[in-house]
């Protein structure tokens, strides 16, 4: 309770109480004068904690960090020989503690990580954490099995000013590759973008990234209306697999063509009441449930369900014209996919070669080309501004939670877009100020560490070049 404070983020004064000793509104006086006056309704943090322990103790609830404190607590170590560990890099400090307790009983320990991909900071990962931990044998692997020489030149080059990292001399999956740079760049160019890409690359792939949820957002109310099928890497109020098995259903019974039960299924839950019968929706579900037990199957994907069954239990079931109008119970921007889908003209096409989401998401994904915004939120930005040492900016340059375009990046911030880059296994995109009125990451910035005055030509074409010698703190 006593360090509730100290987390690797800045309370917002504003809405929380902050320790008496350093919160300007804090009263003193003699014994009898209160801590906090009557009129301050800021969230006092101690008390919180303490309800919510309350709370879980009247009613039985246990999480998953209560489990790992009495497993640490209670020096409760599993009956194994060897513990493996992989993205070492993003454990807490509290699982680490765990570790700790069960290490020393182990005959082998193989723990596996990247420092540059740390990206749950915010709830406590810490590099140094791997980067301090002693082993008897530390292995680098020597090779990149995603990325070709030109975008692992570009993610060195904006991974190494971190002062404090595991050097690694990877080689790349080939020669080659390709990096683009846009500055200022419109969300409808960036849709128009992404459409091109996949007609003229007919088998590949393509992941769209950003800082956070309102920027994807602010993507995809545009990109709909290419009527591009595509997966959300974060919500399930977009593209789902339960909206596939409804699309799915409706262009099979257009060619009049069977359908599986699982298809049966999703037009039995997202239809609207109108297309059913006069049994209407419940009917149909138990029909479903009676057809599986008459086929003997488990898994109804693997069961057939001929047309006149729906034509029998959802006689008014749409067509692809009105598909997306027939819909219920589903998000606008998926019945705005399923209408532009069917009026468009990518028809059957996989929506997994679209993914869309923000970087975070896309840890441990790939994708053949990808788009990585640099825009930031004001609340990242105060983050950093309060975190930078002033040592730590270039000379000269002014850094506050209102600096826009932003002069400096954090570690935490930089490993965040290293995630995002290396991504790609041949064409990484990167677009500056992107998302109107958000605070802006500007190229040079990200590659270089601080602004400079090289043209958007000479940062992309001095990016793709091999470092001269193993990245050093500059």
């Amino acid at each position: 309770m006593a360090d509730w404070y100290d987390v690797p983020f800045q309370w917002d004064e504003g809405e929380v109480r902050l320790p008496p000793e350093i919160d300007e509104r804090a009263q003193t006086g003699n014994k009898y004068t209160p801590t906090w006056s009557s009129d301050d309704d800021r969230i006092d943090v101690p008390e919180a904690i303490r309800a919510w322990r309350s709370y879980k103790g009247e009613e039985g609830v246990v999480g998953f960090a209560d489990m790992l404190e009495r497993v640490q607590q209670r020096s409760l170590v599993p009956n194994v020989d060897h513990l493996v560990i992989d993205e070492f890099q993003d454990i807490t400090t509290l699982q680490y503690a765990v570790y700790e307790e069960w290490r020393p009983h182990m005959e082998t320990v193989l723990i596996a990580g990247d420092d540059d991909q740390v990206v749950y900071a915010w709830q406590g990962a810490d590099p140094n954490l791997l980067l301090d931990e002693q082993v008897d044998t530390d292995e680098v692997l020597p090779n990149s099995y995603r990325l070709p020489s030109r975008i692992l030149n570009v993610v060195d080059r904006q991974i190494r000013h971190i002062e404090k990292r595991q050097e690694k001399d990877l080689k790349p999956r080939k020669q080659g590759g390709a990096f683009e740079a846009v500055r200022n760049p419109s969300i409808v160019e960036l849709s128009r973008n992404v459409r091109n890409t996949v007609e003229e690359d007919e088998d590949g792939t393509a992941m769209i990234l950003f800082r956070a949820r309102y920027q994807m957002f602010q993507f995809v109310d545009e990109f709909i209306k290419q009527g591009m099928p595509f997966v959300s890497l974060t919500d399930t109020r977009l593209w789902t697999d339960r909206l596939q098995g409804y699309v799915s259903a409706v262009e099979k019974l257009d060619d009049e063509e069977h359908i599986t039960g699982l298809e049966a299924r999703r037009l039995a839950e997202m239809l609207a009441d109108s297309a059913f019968g006069t049994g209407g929706r419940d009917d149909m579900f138990d029909a479903i449930d009676d057809l599986k037990e008459q086929n003997g199957v488990e898994d109804l994907a693997e069961m057939a369900v001929a047309p006149a069954f729906i034509e029998e239990h959802a006689p008014f079931a749409p067509g692809p014209g009105s598909a997306g109008d027939m819909l219920t119970r589903v998000s606008n921007f998926q019945e705005r996919s399923v209408d532009a889908y069917f009026k468009g003209q990518y028809r059957g096409m996989d929506p997994d070669r679209v993914r869309v989401g923000t970087i975070h998401s896309a840890k441990g994904r790939e994708a053949d080309h990808v788009f990585v915004g640099t825009d930031l939120t004001e609340k990242v930005v105060e983050q950093m501004s309060a975190s930078v040492d002033p040592d730590d900016r270039p000379p000269g340059v002014e850094f506050t939670k209102r600096s826009d375009p932003v002069p400096v990046l954090t570690d935490n911030e930089r490993r965040v877009f290293y995630v995002g880059m290396s991504r790609a296994r041949e064409r990484l995109v990167i677009m500056e100020n992107l998302i109107s009125g958000a605070p802006t990451l500007p190229l040079d910035v990200l590659l270089e560490n601080e602004p400079t005055d090289m043209s958007l030509g000479e940062l992309v074409e001095q990016a793709q070049e091999p470092l001269a010698e193993p990245a050093e703190a500059e």
